[in-house]
């Protein structure tokens, strides 16, 4: 697994810490046509932005996992070289034409947690996705929280390693603590209980 660029982004609002870390993966004809995500505490749905690389149509079905366990799916057409914004978890959505319209806001809505999974009907590699969630609105302004998305058939080990997300106290905001949140989706039929460790 190749990677295509990494960033890193940290700062501070009045309330909290904030550190994205962004480790975009390079998409590669040899994986699947299916790209996975676990978005955690965000607030209403997430937006994606599904990305064709393919010179032809695709039909790109969007699902949505919640924490009932209740699935939403959605098929998106996405044109040859094309980027869609589309707020996940609706079944009958439409194609927003800016990230703000797409994004739901609704500030009474509660944090929850989501797995999403988007699969082509294209060639493997053939479109790139990433989302954006609302993690926090409030008076100072509004938390967004990346939405890294992996190819299930890049993921061959049980014990995959990522050093990227910081825990406790950092060098970079002294006297901050960082609290991970960790979100795990099981789109499979058998129940699963991974192990984390940090």
């Amino acid at each position: 697994m190749a990677v295509a660029a990494q960033l890193s982004i940290s700062g501070r609002n009045p309330a909290e810490p904030l550190h994205f870390e962004e480790e975009l993966v390079m998409l590669t004809a040899q994986g699947s046509k299916t790209s996975r995500a676990a978005a955690v505490s965000v607030v209403g749905y997430p937006v994606l932005a599904l990305r064709s690389l393919s010179r032809t149509a695709q039909k790109v079905v969007v699902e949505c996992l919640d924490e009932r366990g209740q699935r939403t799916e959605a098929v998106v057409n996405v044109g040859p070289g094309a980027l869609v914004l589309w707020p996940s978890c609706v079944a009958n959505g439409t194609a927003a034409p800016s990230f703000a319209e797409a994004l739901d806001r609704d500030p009474s809505g509660q944090p929850r947690s989501l797995g999403l999974s988007v699969t082509t009907n294209s060639m493997a590699g053939g479109l790139a996705v990433y989302g954006v969630g609302l993690h926090a609105h409030d008076s100072d302004g509004s938390i967004y929280a990346p939405i890294n998305f992996t190819d299930p058939a890049h993921l061959n080990s049980s014990a995959t390693v990522f050093t990227g997300v910081p825990v406790g106290p950092t060098d970079v905001l002294p006297g901050a603590p960082f609290r991970p949140l960790l979100g795990v989706s099981n789109f499979g039929n058998a129940p699963s209980d991974p192990p984390c460790q940090h």
